[in-house]
């Protein structure tokens, strides 16, 4: 079921940022601005990245994304 879940990620990967699947920015934004500044931010099943932003305008020091789709990280 992971291989199938993962591939149907990649295949998704080049369109996601334009489906309703993803999280709009102005949640993403009001959630990070909720916790405040912090040294560093994990973004667990990041997909492509979209809320790494928002989590670096907070870290002191770092932001990291991990993802078990290669495509998701590839965009």
């Amino acid at each position: 079921a992971a291989v199938s879940t993962e591939r149907g990620y990649d295949l998704l990967a080049p369109k996601f940022d334009r489906t309703p699947f993803r999280t709009p920015d102005a949640v993403t934004a009001a959630l990070v601005d909720a916790i405040g500044p912090f040294d560093d931010g994990l973004d667990v099943c990041c997909g492509t990245g979209a809320a790494l932003l928002h989590l670096r305008r907070h870290a002191r020091r770092r932001v990291c994304g991990i993802d078990f789709s290669q495509g998701m990280l590839d965009e």
